[in-house]
């Protein structure tokens, strides 16, 4: 097995690592639910009204996440195993954790419909991110470094 030579990361670039991992992920997630109801308000159901499409988007949004949270930090795991690979499992599993200490108290206490999409979206997109970092691999040309 060829290892890449990754720089070793300071503890700030750490935490910059996952902080800017975690939002940029959860920025895609809300793009991404907001697409789908754009997609759906002018191709799909055209004659809704505003609070129909209001309610539409709060039961679509957590599907939408449960749909894509699994590949969208697979992928980014996969990214940090790339770069870091040294650190790669310790920070997929720091921003694994952090999404997790976000998600769970907001679901509970915003009081929102579809708790189990919810925690399914953030329990998969952790464990798609750790299992990400754990198999992605080097490029050949990384590895010849």
């Amino acid at each position: 097995m060829t290892t890449v030579n990754s720089p070793k990361l300071s503890m700030s670039a750490q935490v910059g690592i996952v902080l800017v991992g975690y939002i940029t992920a959860q920025t895609l997630l809300v793009i991404a639910a907001y697409l789908w109801v754009y997609i759906y308000s002018i191709s799909i159901y055209t004659a809704g009204d505003q609070a129909y499409y209001d309610a539409y988007a709060q039961n679509s949004s957590p599907v939408v996440a449960v749909l894509l949270a699994g590949p969208l930090y697979f992928l980014l795991g996969r990214l940090l195993r790339k770069r870091w690979s040294a650190q790669a499992l310790k920070l997929a599993t720091a921003t694994g954790i952090l999404n997790l200490f976000v998600s769970v108290p907001v679901v509970f206490s915003a009081a929102v419909d579809n708790v189990g999409y919810h925690l399914s979206a953030a329990l998969l997109a952790t464990v798609a991110m750790i299992i990400g970092a754990r198999i992605g691999a080097a490029t050949p040309s990384q590895a010849q470094e």
